[in-house]
């Protein structure tokens, strides 16, 4: 995420001529949300899934994590999906 933000300051700060003001900082945070608030509920999806007792939640958890891990396309998804955007312009 820090590198995502980085590019979105970035983007925001050159349509805006370079200035930090409270325009500036709305649309940094507009511009942010969609990314940061998906990355938070898949963070607590998880760790809701590791507190839990609930054996379908469990099984549930340790396959998708094993395809993450063991299933070279969704894997590669994954990892797309965490570099969206970070390097374009580089």
């Amino acid at each position: 995420l820090g590198l995502r933000d980085v590019e979105a300051l970035k983007t925001v700060l050159s349509l805006n001529r370079n200035r930090l003001d409270e325009g500036t900082a709305t649309e940094f945070h507009r511009l942010r949300q969609i990314d940061v608030r998906s990355r938070t509920l898949a963070v607590d999806l998880l760790n809701r899934s590791l507190l839990t007792g609930l054996l379908p939640v469990q099984a549930l958890r340790a396959i998708a994590l094993s395809a993450a891990g063991g299933f070279a396309p969704f894997r590669r998804f994954l990892m797309q999906q965490a570099l969206a955007k970070t390097f374009q312009g580089l």
